[in-house]
């Protein structure tokens, strides 16, 4: 425990932590996030308003009322998400070897996946107190992934992150809403999940723990618990299908860009990509298995084409 006038110093002299270079703050950072419950160090950087010296923005989440919804201010929610992810962690995530190896895995030197998820759970909403308007007398955020995602660079670039750091970053705030679109109807159709991971890869699973965490830490006591097990469990059988899937070979592939472009007489174009992108889903759903077949796809988007430019 940190002695009461030490801490007092540590408060006061916050602002000098200005002259620390990045990358000395990213590796004590690191330390702390590599903590299996670093939410009380954090916790105690919160209350000497430390980690606003550290990270750009965390001052202008402070005290944004986010409307009857949510139960917390967009910062004591984004901490409370940070919680709640470790606590999955320690109570179910750990526990299975696939999903602690890919937690593990290195993004940086000595830095894993795992370290970008915390600082997922603490950025996630960056974007809302710019994005925050109130319409017709609700409070809404819209596109806020999307502010938050651009606000990721100069939160990078303050942290030294890696190039593959900040994409990961940037990924998991852009799409840590897509889960609760995902399963909003109930159990999804496979299309609608082979889409999900094909847009959210390789952190398709992240993004699934991050917005579990996130629902976690809305509501509290006013949560309807039925429904969101239910949504936990829908989305739990998603992690263990997608894990199983690990275990098969990749399909081959049945025809590539130069093939289409010949048979079509194209020139390259991102037409060719969307036409390659949708045989390979359909592939991927066990449609579609030759050649001929994937010919035929690649006609019906011509086709289709043709008719919405005449």
């Amino acid at each position: 425990k940190i002695e009461k006038n030490t801490l007092k110093i540590l408060s006061k002299y916050r602002k000098y932590l200005i002259n620390v270079s990045g990358e000395r703050i990213n590796e004590e950072l690191f330390k702390i996030l590599d903590c299996r419950f670093s939410y009380k160090t954090i916790k105690l950087m919160d209350s000497l308003y430390i980690i606003d010296e550290i990270i750009p923005h965390i001052s202008s989440m402070r005290e944004v009322y986010q409307g009857g919804y949510h139960h917390l201010d967009v910062w004591k929610h984004s901490l409370e998400a940070l919680r709640c992810f470790e606590f999955l962690c320690h109570r179910y995530l750990r526990k299975f070897k696939k999903i602690k190896k890919y937690l593990d895995e290195e993004l940086a030197y000595q830095r894993k996946r795992l370290h970008i998820l915390k600082l997922a759970c603490l950025l996630h909403d960056i974007g809302k107190p710019r994005a925050k308007k109130i319409k017709n007398n609700r409070t809404v955020f819209y596109t806020h992934e999307k502010i938050g995602r651009e606000m990721c660079e100069e939160i990078a670039a303050k942290l030294k992150l890696s190039a593959k750091e900040k994409e990961t970053l940037k990924k998991l705030v852009f799409w840590h809403m897509r889960p609760g679109s995902l399963i909003q109807a109930g159990v999804p159709t496979k299309r609608a999940v082979f889409r999900f991971f094909r847009d959210t890869e390789p952190e398709g699973l992240s993004i699934i723990f991050l917005s579990i965490a996130d629902w976690r830490a809305t509501r509290g006591e006013l949560v309807d618990r039925k429904t969101r097990q239910q949504q936990e469990k829908i989305l739990f059988e998603i992690v263990k299908e997608k894990l199983e899937k690990k275990k098969e070979k990749p399909l081959p592939k049945i025809v590539d860009g130069y093939a289409i472009m010949e048979k079509f007489n194209l020139t390259p174009s991102p037409l060719v990509g969307e036409i390659l992108k949708k045989i390979k889903e359909e592939q991927a759903l066990g449609k579609i298995k030759t050649k001929k077949e994937a010919f035929l796809i690649a006609e019906k988007i011509l086709k289709r084409r043709r008719r919405n430019e005449s």
